[in-house]
């Protein structure tokens, strides 16, 4: 459900002074303590900050998935792609949610996509690290002959 922090989604630092973040969702809110709800745990002493998007960054984030998707894809041209998206995204993108789909499609007009919503995607950060739960993230994944 929509909460009034739906669309500030909290930036997770593992640790200070890095740059690299995944991000929580709040879900839920209790205004008479003062507490969020958010999808996926958040790590004790965890730096976290307040985020915001727009429908454009959205939209770019989703052509980087695609782009180290591609990168990474090491068979011959891929047959298929998996798309995984948040809710979230979702929510945000209103009309513009097929944008992201499509955009598989402008790399190789022959690839069947599909894909769906979903309350959290497990995916690592970087190739060749652990998976871990990530909210408001769009995850590629192609397949096809090696």
């Amino acid at each position: 459900s929509i909460t009034p922090f739906s669309e500030y989604p909290l930036a997770v630092f593992e640790s200070e002074g890095s740059e690299e973040f995944y991000l929580r969702a709040p879900i839920g809110s209790n205004m008479e303590d003062g507490t969020l709800v958010l999808a996926g745990d958040l790590a004790l002493g965890a730096h976290v900050q307040i985020s915001h998007t727009t429908r454009d960054w959205i939209i770019e984030a989703s052509e980087k998935s695609i782009a180290q998707a591609f990168a990474s894809y090491t068979g011959k041209e891929p047959e298929v792609a998996i798309c995984f998206s948040c809710s979230g995204r979702k929510q945000v993108l209103g009309t513009r949610t097929s944008e992201e789909f499509k955009l598989l499609n402008t790399r190789n007009p022959d690839l069947k996509v599909f894909g769906f919503y979903s309350y959290g995607e497990i995916a690592p950060l970087h190739r060749d690290t652990p998976s871990r739960f990530h909210s408001e993230t769009f995850v590629s994944l192609l397949l096809g002959e090696t």
